[in-house]
Formats: C-alpha cells, sequence, structure tokens
C-alpha cells in the first residue's frame, strides 16, 4: 500500500472508530492487534537483535493483519479480556508516541521505550477492566481522532520540512486532534443509551 493509500485508509479507519468505537469492538481490537506487528514486533527485533536492526516492512505487515485479525476474532468470544489486551497495546503505544512528542528520549528496542510501553500499557488494562464502556468510549475517541489527525496532516507535511516549507505546527496538530475527540466523544455518549455494545460482555 502507498503512504497516501495508508493515509486515507487510517482517516477512514479513524472515522469509524471515533464515531462507533464501542459498537465495532471487533475493529478496535483488531487495530490493536495490528499494533503489534507494526510497532511492537519492531521493537522486539531491536531488542533482541541490536538497535539499528530492522525488520522488513512486508514482515511488520504480515504479523499485524494475522494478529489483528486472529483478536478480532476472539474479541466476539472473550470481550472483556480481549478489550483488556487491546487497552493495554493502544495505551502503551499511545504512551511511547506521546514521550517522542513533548521530546522524550524512546527509541525502539530501548529501555526507555519498554518502560514507558509497559507502564502506559499496565493503567489502559486497568482502566478498560474497571470501566469497560466509558474507558472503551474514551479510547476509541482518542485512537479515532489520533489516526484521523495523523492521516489528514500527512497531506500537509513536507517530505523534508525546512524553513522555508515548515510542517504544520503543534499546536495546530493539538487542536485539531482535539476537536475530532471531542466530536466522537460526544457521538458516542448520545448513542450510549440507545443501543446496546453489540457484543456480550464475558
Amino acid at each position: 500500500m502507498s503512504a497516501v493509500g495508508l493515509a486515507v485508509a487510517q482517516i477512514v479507519v479513524g472515522l469509524i472508530m471515533g464515531m462507533f468505537g464501542r459498537r465495532v469492538i471487533w475493529l478496535f481490537v483488531g487495530i490493536a492487534g495490528f499494533l503489534l506487528g507494526w510497532f511492537i514486533a519492531p521493537a522486539i527485533w531491536e531488542t533482541a537483535k541490536g538497535q539499528g536492526a530492522e525488520l522488513e516492512l512486508w514482515l511488520r505487515l504480515v504479523i499485524g493483519i494475522v494478529v489483528g485479525i486472529v483478536a478480532a476474532f476472539l474479541a466476539y468470544r472473550f470481550t472483556r479480556v480481549m478489550v483488556a489486551i487491546a487497552g493495554f497495546l493502544v495505551v502503551g503505544v499511545a504512551t511511547v508516541l506521546a514521550v517522542r512528542y513533548f521530546g522524550g528520549h524512546a527509541p525502539n528496542g530501548s529501555r526507555n521505550f519498554w518502560i514507558a510501553f509497559g507502564c502506559g500499557g499496565v493503567v489502559g488494562a486497568i482502566v478498560l477492566g474497571l470501566f469497560f464502556d466509558w474507558a472503551l468510549i474514551i479510547l476509541t475517541s482518542l485512537a479515532g481522532a489520533g489516526a484521523v489527525a495523523d492521516g489528514i496532516f500527512y497531506f500537509f507535511t513536507p517530505e523534508s520540512p525546512s524553513s522555508a516549507n515548515p510542517a504544520p505546527a503543534r499546536w495546530i496538530e493539538g487542536v485539531v486532534l482535539a476537536v475530532l475527540f471531542i466530536i466522537g466523544l460526544v457521538v458516542q455518549i448520545k448513542t450510549r443509551g440507545r443501543r446496546s455494545i453489540g457484543v456480550k460482555a464475558t
């Protein structure tokens, strides 16, 4: 898939996730499974082989797709367990990205990477385990907003940013993310009382 196609896919999936996340739990869990291949597998590879050792792109995609499909399928039978695992993965990844966003040093496979990922993941799993419905609404709204914002800004970010052709300011990205998050949150809260989750929690 080309970079443009990936950006468009991010926007589409992000919109579905942000607006209907609690009604498409399988999608949330499937995305978490995909993250395992796309984001976590390379980190595991670098931890084992040493920093700088890159996992082939096609292998990352294959691992992500296979794990994502299996995870989405299991979500129908073991909803709460799989959502907790998904929460661990998604919040763990989000924590690593947040550390990097605010200038922290957390390269793939490093100790800082695993500390950030582990701490964030534990919090995500606990919160989703204790406050299943509300936590799912908030997390899917945030994950969807992040995917949409990232996809949108791909089209406005030059390949080689410079002073003459700069990337969008971070505060603009933050505002767009916040607006998308609030929209998704409002939509899901409004439908919460009228519709069931769609999958019986076990």
